[in-house]
């Protein structure tokens, strides 16, 4: 977070840029995202992971 506290700047400005910024990370994660393969579990069964205590 940052505090903004000259007269001089213009918010609009600013928080046109962060917009815009923003927009690019979503399409960047978006196309990023697209390229992962659907099944990321490899085939591990870890449905009894919860039951497991520490030795």
């Amino acid at each position: 977070m940052t505090l903004i506290s000259d007269p001089e700047i213009n918010i609009g400005l600013i928080r046109l840029i962060l917009k815009r910024s923003g927009d690019e990370l979503k399409e960047i994660l978006d196309e990023f995202l697209s390229e992962v393969p659907d099944t990321l579990d490899s085939g591990l069964d870890l449905s009894d992971l919860d039951s497991l205590t520490p030795d």
